[in-house]
């Protein structure tokens, strides 16, 4: 499903440049999936710090807004309020 109705990434989006990223300026919300068989969680970690992002730990695969969404949405809700 998730397959089907992603579309293709734009080549367009792949050329431009940025002058300075944004979590250097604005803070940074992270969910670290700590089953994550795609990406290693340990780096998923590592790049959240790197950001100092505020982190959640949630015990999920990579997919971790489709299988565990109300704590998805919890980290969302998070971040609006801040």
């Amino acid at each position: 499903m998730l397959y089907a109705a992603q579309a293709p990434t734009s080549t367009m989006s792949l050329g431009g440049s940025i002058g300075t990223a944004a979590w250097h300026h604005k803070s940074s919300w992270h969910i670290v999936a700590a089953e994550d068989r795609a990406i290693p969680p340990s780096l998923e970690a590592t790049m959240a710090r790197t950001i100092q992002a505020k982190t959640t730990t949630v015990k999920g695969s990579h997919l971790i807004m489709l299988s565990k969404a109300p704590a998805v949405a919890a980290v969302i809700e998070d971040a609006a309020a801040h």
